[in-house]
C-alpha cells in the first residue's frame, strides 16, 4: 500500500458502528457484524471474543505478527488503534488469546486536547486507515446488499490488485473447519 506511508509494524484499525475493517501493511480485515451474530448463536463466539471490532483487530495484529516473523524477526511488533474505538478493552481481551499478543496502544487520528485539558498528537496514519476502512465497507456493501455493482477501479489500484477476495463464512463452514 505504497498510498499510505507508515511503519509495516503498526497495526492501524478504524470501525464504524455497522461493519468494522482493519488496516494493517497490506492486509485488510473485515468482520461482518451479522455473520458474527450469526455465529456467536451458535458457538458463543462472545465468550472469547467481545465484538466484530475486537475480531477483527486481533485478526489485524496476528497477521501484522505474522509479516513481521518473515521479515522483522528481531523486532518487537507496535499496535495502535485509534482512540475511541468502539471497543476497547474487547479489543485489549482479545489481544490476550492464546498466542497473546502485545497490548495495543491507543492514539487519537487528529490533534485533540484530552478531558484532562492535555494536547494529544494525532497519529495520521489512522486517517489512512479511515479512508481504507470506509471503502473497503462501500465495497463490500455495494457488491453484496445493494446493487452487485463492481468495485470502484481506482480502489483496486490503490490496493494494487485486480479483484477482492470475498470468503463468505457461514456457521456450517466454520464447524467444518
Amino acid at each position: 500500500m505504497g498510498a499510505c506511508p507508515w511503519d509495516a509494524r503498526k497495526v492501524l484499525p478504524s470501525g464504524n458502528r455497522h461493519h468494522t475493517a482493519v488496516v494493517t501493511h497490506g492486509v485488510l480485515c473485515y468482520v461482518n457484524h451479522h455473520q458474527f451474530e450469526v455465529i456467536n448463536q451458535k458457538f458463543k463466539l462472545r465468550e472469547r471474543v467481545a465484538s466484530p471490532y475486537a475480531l477483527a483487530g486481533r485478526v489485524c495484529a496476528s497477521l501484522a505478527d505474522r509479516w513481521k516473523d518473515r521479515h522483522h524477526p528481531n523486532e518487537s511488533p507496535v499496535y495502535v488503534f485509534e482512540d475511541g474505538g468502539p471497543d476497547k478493552g474487547g479489543l485489549i481481551n482479545a489481544m490476550k488469546l492464546a498466542p497473546a499478543l502485545d497490548d495495543p496502544m491507543f492514539e487519537p487520528s487528529r490533534d485533540i486536547t484530552d478531558p484532562r485539558g492535555r494536547a494529544r498528537k494525532g497519529v495520521i496514519q489512522l486517517q489512512a486507515a479511515d479512508f481504507f476502512a470506509y471503502e473497503l465497507r462501500k465495497a463490500r456493501v455495494e457488491r453484496f446488499d445493494r446493487t452487485n455493482r463492481p468495485v470502484r477501479q481506482s480502489f483496486y489500484r490503490l490496493l494494487g490488485v485486480q479483484d477482492l477476495q470475498w470468503p463468505q463464512f457461514t456457521p456450517e463452514v466454520s464447524a467444518r473447519s
